[in-house]
């Protein structure tokens, strides 16, 4: 008797609805539709719709031959034949991306101004507010293999008319691999084309399974100009794209903030998901070559070989107030479907009285849903589906690697995989610890390193490293955006000189490991140090520990500080010097004298070699730093130039040690410091540093991070947003303000109508320096 009773709840669910605005989705004459053709706003765009997706690479978009070979390409041929036609942007800067862009010049653009994880997986609150930006009247992100019919226009036609602020949603069907569909544009000539949508959609219907409680695919909803409206209240996380749990958590908090009517169009729309492989989540780049991995089921694989998932869960569980695999389709308050006193040619807007409360609720409806009902054989109950259950504790972020005799713990279910990454072990792991969890330097090194000529007929392995404490979290994620534009920042290694750093970094996506040597100072909170302290001192020798560290395990690094800009990417003039060479910034803020006056090297800048006489120079820069009670840069000097500078080379910009390394100080026009040449004190840094000939700038000879901020702030340096936790990219002046005013300080950013780029910059100043003083 249960699931009758339940399916009978779910038609007194239907009954007790209240049925707002029949339209017929056919008819372009209605009242309200010539109302809205006439809205100026709709009279300029040639668009209605603009579909934003994060591909993986097109494997053979290209290749008729080959229809089915790539879902990717069959769910882009779909948005093609969406009438209107919509523009299509692809996130990233995959070299299939801009085939594309070639071959639909007209329909399809790419954009790699976006905020990626470290594997160069674009991440969802950069997404979102991409999205955000579009100049048509509404914006769609849906997963790239996802199919439409243009039942989703008339679907987000019918609710554009019958609300002001509204987002789209729905339940995916399910089919098999052999879906006989590709969206070939032959199917699609002369004056089938209603008739052949018509033969799919019947056939979907018929054969397909609605995944009624599982993943969100997609999410549209209208923009307007003239009064901005965020989705959420909620500071949108940065989530990995595709990885996991950011779907019902964005879902979910949609509903909860009451922002705008979201609605489950499950029932009016024909959204496919053609069964494939999960390969590309499953096998990370720290996995792909593990035996017997690929091709396993997602869900039972995944959650134990998946850093971007288990960041994910711990996201969502720390933001917002998502819970338990809230924000399914069967959680939105309002549902559109099929009139039911009237022809199929209607659409009804009905509002559930209380969402949720049957799982079974499609069953009555449609063929086949992932919520029919089962009979379980054990307590000989049926049920509609399972809630994921997550202990929020197994999602802890653990900086400190574990033992391969740690304990696994698992479980999955009909919707989702859950379990505890990072006190679990895999076979499959190339460690000894879970696979990426956490992070550690010896897993991060050959995924990040670049390889380039030695000069010698060999090759170099170069990693850009930095090592920061949380107090300069926000600057370091300005450096990484900075990188990020310049297209540099897949090189860059971050070692984390505290617990709380660690946590903040694998959170935003980039490649973290804790650097342990850290334990002897972790008694001292790095926050509490200032400039100039003994804690501060203390803290400043862990960096050249950690390059020694990469350099044995048989790796370049181009060392940075993180208050340091980057114009050009400093690498090929670096290797340039060769060989037994160790080039260094020099502090000598007088361009006049010579840049080897005594302690005048500026350890923060410098490209140390993977050679035996590099590592030897360091075994000695360290030890000397042990050994003293001043910060490390002194014992860059005394050990490589001598205390007294004895060991400087007459009448060349270099020193000479005992094993012939040779350092040589690099050309301050080029490396400048903070104080030579008065580059911070010009109107235009950037245009000054332009007409020297800067491949970076140093940030110093200022005392302090506060000054330092201050200092990038005022000079239109400063590349990231701390409020949205996202880079500050050219159209990130067109996101819609944030509404809320949670507990960790940030209060309401007020609305700038048509403010573009230096707006935005300009509250994102004035945001950190409140935040710096």
């Amino acid at each position: 008797m249960a699931p009758h009773r339940c399916l009978l709840l779910a038609v007194i669910t239907l009954a007790v609805t209240i049925t707002l605005l029949p339209v017929a989705t056919a008819n372009k004459h209605t009242p309200q539709s010539h109302r809205h053709q006439k809205q100026p706003q709709q009279q300029r765009q040639p668009h209605f719709l603009t579909i934003f997706t994060a591909p993986k690479p097109y494997t053979s978009i290209l290749d008729p031959s080959s229809p089915h070979a790539d879902p990717q390409r069959r769910a882009l041929l779909s948005w093609l034949r969406l009438r209107p036609s919509p523009k299509i942007v692809l996130l990233g800067n995959d070299s299939s991306f801009h085939a594309l862009a070639r071959q639909f010049p007209a329909h399809v653009a790419v954009e790699s101004a976006i905020d990626t994880n470290f594997y160069g997986v674009p991440q969802v609150h950069s997404v979102i507010a991409r999205a955000q930006t579009a100049d048509t009247p509404v914006s769609m992100v849906i997963n790239a293999d996802i199919v439409l019919l243009n039942d989703v226009m008339a679907a987000m036609r019918k609710v554009h008319e019958s609300f002001r602020h509204w987002v789209v949603t729905a339940a995916r069907w399910d089919m098999p691999e052999d879906f006989p569909y590709s969206f070939e544009r032959e199917m699609w000539a002369g004056r089938g084309h209603r008739e052949h949508e018509a033969t799919i959609r019947e056939f979907v219907r018929t054969h397909g399974t609605l995944h009624t409680y599982g993943g969100v695919d997609f999410w549209a909803w209208n923009n307007d100009d003239r009064t901005p409206v965020p989705l959420v209240k909620e500071t949108v996380p940065p989530f990995s794209y595709g990885r996991g749990k950011y779907d019902n958590w964005l879902t979910h908090e949609i509903i909860a903030s009451g922002l705008r009517e979201i609605v489950d169009a499950s029932e009016a729309v024909t959204a496919v998901h053609v069964a494939h492989s999960y390969s590309h989540v499953v096998e990370s780049a720290f996995t792909k070559n593990a035996a017997g991995l690929a091709g396993k089921s997602f869900w039972s694989t995944r959650v134990n070989s998946s850093w971007e998932l288990f960041a994910n869960i711990h996201l969502a569980h720390t933001h917002g107030t998502y819970a338990n695999q809230k924000g399914t389709p069967l959680h939105v308050p309002v549902k559109l479907m099929n009139c039911l006193e009237a022809s199929a040619n209607f659409l009804c807007l009905q509002r559930r009285l209380r969402p949720a409360v049957c799982s079974c609720e499609y069953s009555s409806s449609v063929a086949a849903s992932q919520t029919d009902p089962k009979l379980s054989a054990k307590q000989q109950q049926w049920t509609c589906g399972s809630v994921a259950s997550t202990n929020v504790t197994d999602y802890t972020i653990n900086p400190i690697p574990h033992t391969a005799n740690s304990s696994s713990s698992s479980s999955s279910s009909s919707s989702a995989g859950t379990g505890n990454p990072a006190n679990s072990s895999s076979s499959s792991s190339p460690s000894s610890s879970p696979v990426g969890l956490p992070h550690t330097m010896e897993q991060l090194l050959p995924v990040l390193a670049r390889r380039v000529p030695d000069g010698q007929g060999g090759e170099l392995q170069v990693v850009t490293l930095v090592a920061v404490t949380a107090g300069y979290a926000e600057m370091l994620m300005s450096f990484v955006c900075r990188l990020r534009s310049l297209g540099l920042a897949s090189n860059l290694l971050v070692a984390a000189l505290d617990e709380d750093l660690y946590r903040f970094a694998f959170t935003q996506g980039l490649p973290v490991y804790y650097e342990q040597a850290s334990e002897e100072v972790k008694h001292m909170r790095a926050s509490e140090c200032g400039y100039g302290s003994q804690c501060f001192r203390h803290f400043t020798k862990l960096k050249s520990r950690s390059v020694l560290k990469v350099l044995k395990a048989g790796y370049s690094v181009l060392w940075t500080d993180v208050d340091i800009v980057w114009f050009t990417d400093p690498l090929p003039d670096l290797l340039s010097y060769g060989s037994g060479t160790l080039p260094i910034q020099s502090n000598e803020p007088d361009a006049n004298l010579p840049g080897t006056g005594v302690r005048r090297i500026n350890s923060g800048f410098y490209f140390a070699r993977a050679d035996q006489k590099t590592v030897e120079a360091f075994e000695a820069i360290t030890a000397h730093a042990a050994a003293t009670k001043l910060s490390e840069q002194p014992s860059f000097y005394d050990v490589l130039c001598g205390e007294a500078g004895e060991l400087v080379a007459a009448g060349r910009e270099e020193c000479v040690w005992k094993n012939g390394l040779r350092t040589v100080f690099l050309d301050r026009a080029r490396y400048p410091n903070g104080a030579v040449h008065g580059l911070w004190e010009q109107k235009d840094v950037s245009r000054a540093c332009a007409k020297v000939g800067c491949s970076i700038l140093h940030n110093n000879w200022i005392s302090g991070r506060e000054e330092k901020m201050r200092r990038f702030l005022m000079n239109d340096m400063w590349h990231y947003d701390a409020e949205r936790h996202m880079c500050v990219w050219e159209w990130h002046g067109k996101v819609p303000p944030l509404v809320r005013h949670g507990g960790d300080g940030i209060g309401r950013v007020e609305t700038s109508e048509g403010a573009g780029g230096a707006m935005q910059r300009k509250r994102v100043r004035k945001q950190a320096s409140a935040a710096a003083l």
